[in-house]
């Protein structure tokens, strides 16, 4: 089956895929200033993921799908979806992409209401209010980039991981179809000031 190109939906295309999405959802949640993005992930085997915008209501409404020919899966924070494409055999995880499927999966993923972000360096963090300069410079030597170690059935993989404010260094087993379980969480800094943010 054809895929989609990749990008900003051209406007016939756009009618088709809001009226899709609308009936996906049993009512009219998308407007005619809904901008559709189409964006391809090398760990996905047949499925595009696919952003949509609704700027008609404000704060504008962003939602995230993955669609494949006529079927859409909505993107849930709470990572069922790539349970359910892991079972399909529809991720397939290597060394050269096992990284951007970590950042993408935590990007939409929710633990105890709030996201898991990953960061690889302190300047990346989002703060409203900067740490006194030990704290920052703890922190600075704290952090680690994603560290991933092979293992017969897939990968380890060592993060540094923002959640609620707290940073914590995370441990995560990745099967090669996608199948991911945390099986470590120290807990290395509390209360940062960081602002909220959204998937990108």
């Amino acid at each position: 089956m054809v895929k989609y190109h990749e990008g900003l939906v051209a406007s016939d295309l756009q009618h088709h895929l809001i009226e899709a999405l609308n009936g996906y959802h049993g009512h009219d949640i998308f407007s005619r200033q809904t901008g559709l993005v189409i964006f391809n992930k090398s760990f996905l085997r047949n499925f595009q993921v696919l952003e949509a915008t609704d700027y008609s209501c404000h704060p504008f409404l962003r939602l995230h799908y993955l669609i494949f020919g006529g079927e859409i899966l909505s993107i849930n924070p709470d990572g069922e979806v790539f349970s359910k494409l892991s079972l399909r055999n529809e991720i397939e995880l290597n060394s050269d992409n096992i990284r951007e499927f970590l950042l993408f999966y935590f990007q939409t993923y929710t633990f105890e209401h709030e996201h898991l972000n990953i960061f690889e360096s302190i300047d990346e963090v989002p703060y409203n209010l900067p740490p006194p300069n030990n704290t920052l410079k703890y922190l600075t030597e704290a952090f680690r980039p994603i560290a991933v170690y092979n293992t017969s059935t897939g990968f380890i993989c060592d993060l540094s991981v923002i959640h609620s404010g707290d940073l914590l260094w995370l441990t995560v087993e990745a099967d090669f179809n996608g199948l991911l379980r945390i099986t470590n969480k120290q807990l290395i800094a509390s209360d940062l000031k960081i602002r909220n943010f959204m998937f990108e």
